[in-house]
């Protein structure tokens, strides 16, 4: 959602948008996107919710996560740093994390299990 939110934006208006990394990227906006999922959740429809919670973790993978003027906009003023790449030893770590995590909530959860070999069989999620 962030690149969906910025990405055209600097395509269509660089004279304003200088970077692909401004509102789309700030975690306001994806709080707004979480808060808006939970409530729709709760009434039954927690597809908000999943992209929610893909966009707030969109910055941990993302050059923005080293520059808090954009991560936490406004609240450190209206403006955006420009974002450059992100070093390979963050990205290789993250790659490590995420892949224990994922390895550990499998070996824990049942329903995980199920959930994935239904995904494995149907496709469905």
């Amino acid at each position: 959602m962030p690149d969906l939110a910025d990405k055209p934006s600097h395509i269509l208006v660089p004279a304003v948008f200088t970077d692909g990394h401004t509102v789309g990227h700030a975690l306001l906006f994806s709080l707004a996107l979480l808060g808006v999922g939970v409530i729709l959740s709760v009434r039954g429809d927690s597809r908000l919710l999943a992209v929610g919670l893909g966009s707030i973790t969109h910055p941990l993978v993302d050059p923005v996560v080293g520059y808090p003027q954009t991560l936490f906009w406004p609240l450190l003023g209206f403006g955006f740093a420009e974002a450059s790449g992100i070093p390979a030893w963050y990205l290789r770590g993250l790659d490590v994390e995420l892949a224990l995590a994922l390895v550990l909530a499998w070996t824990r959860s049942e329903s995980i299990r199920r959930q994935a070999r239904r995904l494995w069989r149907t496709g469905d999620l």
